[in-house]
């Protein structure tokens, strides 16, 4: 269907106090752009979404995406103490997700609608990585310090060593704590 335009995103992110500081985050996350290839594009960031992905890996570049992530956030507080940072928090996290091109998505399920042939891709690009880490407050910022490792679940492995294994990738970030 040529001469239509549409862009659509939704984020959802519930979480649950345990106690203190430790808490459980859920996040579910879609997009989907219509129109041309020169039409709106998603670039997803690694350090936020698909964090078994280096950083500016062009993979992470679509016109449509979705992202399920659950992470745990515990304070280490009581065991390290660094003279800058407050607030030393560790992460255990999981990633599922994937990000697709519909121009090509065509190209390669070329019987299939424009949205059945993407949904199709979509699946096909599924990656999935667990994450450990440890996040540092710094006045109004967080470091996190991040490491990821994919996981071969039939889809796309991010990263994968000389053996051809998953292996591990860092993310180290600056984020602006109160967003």
């Amino acid at each position: 269907m040529d001469g239509l335009f549409a862009y659509a995103q939704s984020d959802a992110i519930h979480t649950i106090r345990l106690f203190s500081r430790t808490k459980i985050t859920t996040r579910a996350a879609l997009g989907y752009a219509q129109g041309s290839r020169f039409g709106r594009h998603f670039f997803l960031s690694s350090f936020d979404n698909l964090r078994g992905f280096r950083f500016n890996d062009p993979r992470l570049l679509g016109d449509a995406y979705y992202v399920a992530q659950s992470e745990l956030a515990f304070p280490l507080d009581f065991l390290i103490r660094f003279a800058f940072f407050s607030g030393i928090t560790g992460i255990v996290g999981l990633d599922f997700g994937g990000v697709v091109e519909s121009t090509r998505a065509r190209r390669d399920h070329p019987d299939k609608a424009r949205f059945l042939a993407t949904a199709t891709s979509a699946w096909e690009n599924r990656t999935m990585d667990y994450v450990l880490g440890v996040n540092f407050g710094l006045g109004p910022f967080e470091l996190r310090v991040q490491f990821a490792h994919g996981l071969d679940i039939g889809g796309v492995v991010p990263e994968r060593d000389d053996n051809g294994s998953p292996t591990w990738v860092p993310n180290i970030s600056l984020h602006y704590a109160y967003f």
